[in-house]
């Protein structure tokens, strides 16, 4: 190692040198989770994006850290990744988790202009069993609308982003001198690209029946398949002083298949966010 401090009074300035000798860098091992999880074991390895015996980087063990704590699994995430445990220059990383509690239900109030004071309920499983499913069920109860709808989740690799969903949903709304029932079918399927970009492949079938007045009624039915692409990104995923969202929607319907009407909808939104003081330079 070599230290070395050079002052020059005369220009008010120092220059230092230091060489130093690192040494072997350490390397990331095995990732172990420790008993006690009730998980499936092959659904916590899709949680691990790093393969062992890289270089050992705080980051990856952060990003591990965050996604397991974002999962909606569990309660606690223990990660134990300490280089005083290295063996030959690989660390060990020993993960204890703690599954949150299994259920929840959510229940609310509400007035719209619409249908008057309303009633809402939901309850979520936030995992049926050790592979990760998940299922809920909401409702909304209101004089002029009833509905209730349900929906299972499948997680996919990588399960922080990717997931198969299905849904299924009733309502029946009297609102004037119109009465309609409808129900609802669809899945959609989440899957991020390598880009970042998040991608939604969906399709959905409504069916009808309503009644206008006393004399008419009638049926219709929408097959719906969608297209979706949304980008997220901020400086901070914590405290975001500037970043931007773009999504793009597309849905549509056909006569020619399972549709009583021609329909095509398309949604672009675009935000972003600088810091006033940036704006305020100019």
């Amino acid at each position: 190692m070599t230290r070395r401090l050079e002052v020059d009074p005369a220009q008010n300035q120092s220059d230092i040198t230091l060489h130093y000798r690192t040494g072997e860098r350490y390397r990331l091992g095995s990732v172990t989770f420790l008993e006690g999880h009730e998980f499936d074991q092959d659904l916590l390895d899709r949680f691990v994006t790093f393969e062992s015996g890289i270089p050992f980087h705080a980051d990856e063990v952060a990003r591990l850290n965050s996604d397991l704590s974002n999962s909606g699994y569990f309660s606690g995430v223990d990660i134990d990744a300490s280089p005083n445990r290295a063996e030959d220059g690989v660390i060990p990383v020993d993960i204890g988790l703690t599954p949150r509690p299994p259920r929840s239900i959510g229940a609310g109030v509400g007035f719209s202009t619409d249908v008057g004071p309303r009633l809402r309920g939901n309850w979520r499983e936030h995992y049926t069993n050790p592979m990760g499913h998940r299922r809920g069920a909401e409702t909304e109860l209101s004089e002029l609308r009833q509905n209730i709808s349900g929906w299972y989740e499948l997680p996919l690799d990588p399960p922080m982003t990717d997931s198969l969903r299905l849904g299924a949903g009733y309502q029946r709304e009297n609102i004037e001198d119109v009465d309609s029932e409808r129900l609802t079918l669809g899945q959609q399927w989440r899957h991020q690209l390598d880009t970042g970009w998040m991608q939604v492949l969906s399709i959905r079938w409504e069916g009808e029946r309503f009644r206008i007045g006393e004399e008419e009624r009638g049926n219709s039915s929408l097959l719906l398949p969608g297209l979706s692409y949304s980008k997220l990104q901020a400086d901070s995923p914590l405290d975001p002083s500037r970043g931007y969202r773009l999504q793009f929607d597309v849905t549509g319907a056909h006569r020619a298949v399972i549709s009583d009407a021609d329909i095509l909808h398309v949604n672009v939104l675009a935000r972003g966010s600088i810091p006033w003081q940036t704006i305020t330079d100019f």
